[in-house]
Parts: C-alpha cells; structure tokens; sequence
C-alpha cells in the first residue's frame, strides 16, 4: 500500500504480532511499526484495534485498549524517531482516516455512558482535543456508525445503518469539510457505496430482494438513487453480498446454491467465476489495499480445506497459492466433503454439505453429527 509491504508476524510463544513494513519490495529492510509483546507487557489486557500511516508514510496513528472495554485511546508517533506526540484522545472507536494534508485525523468519538459511537470527528495534529472539530451527530441510537474511505481513497465516509436501513456520506479526502449524503436512509432500504475512476459503484436491494449493483458517475452522485443505473441486475438464486472495485473490473463475492464464491467482471462486460477446487466450500476477499492492480487476493477454505490464501490475476486467469494455514497432526488426503440436496416438506431444496473420514463404511451405521444455523442473514 502506498509504496510499502506491510505485514504481521508473530515470534516463537509471543501472545502479540510484530506490525511490520518494508519499503518497495517484499525483501527490502524490516521497519517494526508496533513490537506489541513490548507494548502489552505489564498489561492485564492490550489490544490495538486500527492503525493507520498518514498519506506522506511518514506518521502513524493507532486506536489502543489496555483496559477490555473497547474505549480506545488514539495516539501518534513519528514512524522514523518513534517519538509520541502529544495528540492523545480517549474514548474513541477503533477507526481512524487520515485526511490528504497529512494532520488530519478522522475518529468516531463514543458517547461517554452508552458506549455507543455517535459522532465523527476531525484532530489536528498538535491542537487540543477541545478545538477537534464535529463532522457529524448520529443522534437515532437504532444505528451503529461506521468511518472509512473509498477503495480507491478519493473520499472519506461516515457509514450509518440499522436493522433496515443505511445511510452513506461522503466528502473528497482532498478537502473533506461539506459530507454529502449518497442516498437518504428509508425503512427497507439497503445500500453501500464505493467510488474508482469517476464513477460511484453501489450494492442496494431497492427493488432487489438479493441485491443489486448499479453506478452512478461523478457529475451526479449526488443526486440520489434516481440517477443511478443498473450494472449487475438481480437475480433470483444469486445473492450478491459485497464487491471489490478496482481499475478496469470489480470483484464480486455472492452466495449461489449455499457457497460463497467470487466473479470478476470487466469494465467491457466480460465475467468470470473463481474456480472452486470442491462441490461445498466459501470464499471471501483478502486484504486487497490497491486498486491499480490485476491481482485480487482471496481466502478458500471447506470442510476438507483449511484456510488457504490465493490471489488471481482478473487478466490472465491465474491464481497463485500464498498461504495454507497450518493445522498440527491434520492430514487433508484421509477426508472427503459432499454437497447433497435435501428436499423440505415445502419443496425447497436445501444444501447440505457432508465432511468424513474415506475409510468409514457409508452403510447407514456410522454415527452423524449434524448442525445447521440460519438467521439474521448468515447462513451456515
């Protein structure tokens, strides 16, 4: 990201990773951001929840918790002396963005009694936190607040949501004073928005029960969902549950037939499916912090498969393998997964994935150990 490798890495017994960079290449020389065994030791509990490296790579801030109650305090420290400054907030969310002008600093301050993150709110670097400046008040406690930028980092958001409703707005990192609402929240209206190029990409459900994709270009993103246009229509066995923009084609992860895959899709229109290497099994997006970029990296796990990293390149269709998680004494070649279709009394067909041992004689006798969950949207 931004010219640097970052990285986590954990030494032999230590409770807490290393955060790491390396500038340029992957084997340059090893920047420690964050030795946190140091940091915690002393600590009954130590958590860092979110740090960010301003625009110029030269200032990191980071939200931590040495007490368990997710009331963070953010602090700022010069990565090249390691020297803390003097900006020190408390009670804020674990969600920092850091503004174009390399002193800003966008945070979520909580309410003092509730917990709950209720206003957005701009740091100076080396002002008081009396002088920090309100971007905006979520005053409805049905919603939750989120903070973040767009993938292509041209705009920061403030994220609100409830059960059924959403509400986005946005304001150019370039100069992030006037926050202007995407869409205006209604009941049963869902949304998320990100921006690439010059044109805004949105996933909604209005008239879409499995959800939708359209866009909207620049010069009238601000008009609201009447100058949207649909760009991946709704289907009616295909559940789109989030995407990834990036230059000359999104990445789009949706649930078909009870697996969770992914499909690239061109800006020319050309779609692809990821290849699944078994008939059960869920994939989802890695960290994927760039856009000017063929490669999407992506987890692949089953009920056979641990958790395996892979990247695909969206132009030439290869992947490369990046990770396996190592599982001690496990030996994937002894087990076999299934996908079998079960029919309900109301004629839905329900997926059902079955994981077991080769060797176990499949004769009706074999003790099963069934579980299903499904609710609140997540299915299992």
């Amino acid at each position: 990201h931004n010219g640097y490798w970052y990285a986590s890495r954990f030494a032999t017994g230590a409770d807490y990773p290393l955060i790491t960079r390396r500038k340029g290449a992957e084997d340059a020389p090893e920047e420690i951001l964050f030795d946190q065994p140091t940091m915690a030791k002393g600590k009954g509990f130590f958590s860092i929840g979110d740090w960010a490296v301003s625009p110029d790579n030269k200032t990191i801030a980071w939200a931590e918790d040495t007490i368990g109650r997710r009331q963070y305090v953010l602090k700022v420290k010069d990565i090249a002396t390691g020297r803390e400054t003097a900006d020190t907030l408390t009670n804020i969310e674990p969600q920092l963005v850091w503004g174009d002008d390399n002193r800003t600093i966008f945070y979520i301050a909580k309410d003092p009694v509730t917990l709950r993150g209720a206003k957005v709110m701009a740091h100076v670097l080396g002002t008081p936190a009396s002088a920090d400046r309100l971007v905006y008040e979520e005053k409805d406690d049905t919603f939750q607040m989120g903070l973040g930028q767009t993938s292509d980092e041209k705009f920061i958001c403030v994220f609100v949501a409830s059960t059924v409703s959403d509400e986005m707005r946005c304001a150019p990192t370039a100069k992030p004073t006037d926050f202007t609402v995407v869409a205006p929240r209604a009941r049963e209206f869902k949304y998320d928005a990100d921006h690439i190029g010059n044109r805004w990409i949105i996933r909604t459900n209005r008239d879409a029960l499995n959800y939708k994709l359209a866009t909207v270009g620049d010069a009238d993103w601000t008009k609201g969902p009447a100058a949207w246009r649909d760009l991946v229509s709704a289907s009616k066995t295909v559940f789109i549950e989030g995407f990834k923009p990036f230059d000359g084609f999104i990445a789009i992860n949706q649930r078909e037939g009870g697996n969770r895959s992914i499909r690239l899709l061109t800006d020319a229109g050309k779609s692809s499916a990821v290849k699944a290497d078994e008939p059960a099994f869920t994939m989802a997006f890695g960290m994927n912090a760039e856009v000017a970029t063929p490669w999407v990296r992506y987890t692949y796990s089953s009920l056979v498969t641990p958790t395996t990293t892979f990247e695909i390149n969206a132009q030439t269709g290869e992947r490369r393998k990046l990770k396996v998680q190592p599982v001690p004494g496990y030996d994937p070649t002894k087990y076999a997964t299934e996908r079998l279709w079960a029919t309900a009394r109301d004629g839905v067909k329900v997926p059902v994935s079955i994981v077991y041992r080769k060797d176990v004689k499949r004769d009706g006798k074999a003790p099963l150990f069934q579980y299903a969950y499904g609710s609140y949207g997540f299915s299992q």
